[in-house]
C-alpha cells in the first residue's frame, strides 16, 4: 500500500495520480518571426500540462553573399527572442516572464545536459558564423511543472478547466544587430510543441496538488563599487536564483563574492567568485 493508509469500509479506493495517467506530447502550432514583432498562441484545452518546448527553426545570411564573419551580440543566439510571456487568462496571473538567454540559463542549470548549444544535433541547435541560406535553430524548454522527477506533479495546470486558458507570447529582436553584426536576412518560424498528462477521472484517482510554479525576471542597477544589494520580490518559497551581471553593457565577472541574506543581518549563503 506504500504506506496509505487503507480505505475505510465501503469507501471507494482512490488510486494514485502516477500510475493512473498518460503521458502525451502534442504539437500546438506555430509563429512567424519577424524582426520587432510578437506572436501568440493559445494551448489547448487538454490534459495536465507540465512542459512546453520552443523551437527557433530558420535560416540566416551572412553579408557580402555569405562571405563575411557573423559575429554573435552577447546574448545571442537566444537573443533572437527578446522575450517569452506564458500567463493565464490574458495576463492575468504570469507564470513566466523571461528573456530567451534568461530561459536558456535554467535550462543549463536544470539538467546535467541541458545546454542547447552544446548539443551534437543541429536539429537542436545550429549558429553558424557565416554563409548563405544556411540552418540557424535554438531550442528552449519551459518548465511549467516543477520537475519530470518524483514530484513531478506540483506545478501541473489543468487546461481543460473552464475557467483557464493558457497563453503563450513572444517578442522577437528589434534589430539584426541585437542578434548579431555582419547579418544580412534571417526567416524563420518558432515551433511549439506541450507535454501533457491526460486527466483521469477525479472520483476514482487523486488530482495533482494545485500549485503554480513561475519563473520572473528583474534588473537592478550597479551603483556603486563594493557591496550592491538586489531585492527578492515577496511572494510563493523560493526555488532558485539566478544572476548576470553586465558592466558598461558586457557581460562581466568583476565581482568578488556573493551572498544570499535574510532580514539584513542572516546570511544563508556566501560564495567568492
Amino acid at each position: 500500500m506504500d504506506g496509505a493508509m487503507a480505505p475505510a469500509q465501503g469507501q471507494q479506493t482512490v488510486y494514485p495520480f502516477r500510475e493512473n495517467t498518460r503521458q502525451t506530447i502534442g504539437r500546438v502550432g506555430s509563429m512567424t518571426y519577424s524582426l520587432g514583432g510578437s506572436q501568440f498562441v493559445t494551448l489547448p484545452k487538454i490534459g495536465y500540462v507540465s512542459k512546453i518546448w520552443l523551437r527557433f527553426n530558420g535560416v540566416i545570411t551572412s553579408t557580402s553573399a555569405g562571405a563575411d564573419t557573423i559575429a554573435y551580440a552577447k546574448f545571442a543566439p537566444w537573443s533572437v527572442i527578446r522575450n517569452i510571456q506564458l500567463d493565464l487568462n490574458s495576463g492575468k496571473q504570469i507564470l513566466f516572464n523571461l528573456s530567451a538567454y534568461e530561459l536558456f540559463m535554467l535550462n543549463a542549470t536544470r539538467r546535467t545536459v541541458g545546454r542547447a548549444d552544446q548539443n551534437v544535433s543541429s536539429d537542436f541547435y545550429a549558429a553558424p558564423t557565416s554563409g548563405s541560406a544556411v540552418p540557424f535553430r535554438v531550442t528552449l524548454e519551459i518548465p511549467v511543472s516543477v520537475s519530470d522527477g518524483q514530484n513531478f506533479m506540483a506545478g501541473l495546470i489543468n487546461l481543460q478547466a473552464p475557467e483557464l486558458q493558457m497563453n503563450l507570447s513572444l517578442q522577437f529582436a528589434n534589430a539584426l544587430t541585437d542578434i548579431g553584426t555582419n547579418i544580412s536576412s534571417l526567416t524563420g518560424t518558432v515551433d511549439v510543441f506541450y507535454q501533457y498528462y491526460q486527466v483521469p477521472d477525479p472520483s476514482r484517482v487523486m488530482q495533482p496538488y494545485v500549485a503554480l510554479h513561475k519563473c520572473i525576471s528583474q534588473s537592478s542597477p550597479v551603483t556603486s563599487t563594493g557591496e550592491n544589494t538586489v531585492e527578492i520580490p515577496r511572494g510563493g518559497d523560493l526555488l532558485r536564483l539566478l544572476h548576470v551581471l553586465e558592466i558598461n553593457g558586457a557581460r562581466s565577472d568583476a565581482f568578488d563574492s556573493q551572498r544570499l541574506r535574510l532580514n539584513k543581518t542572516q546570511d544563508l549563503y556566501f560564495f567568492d567568485r
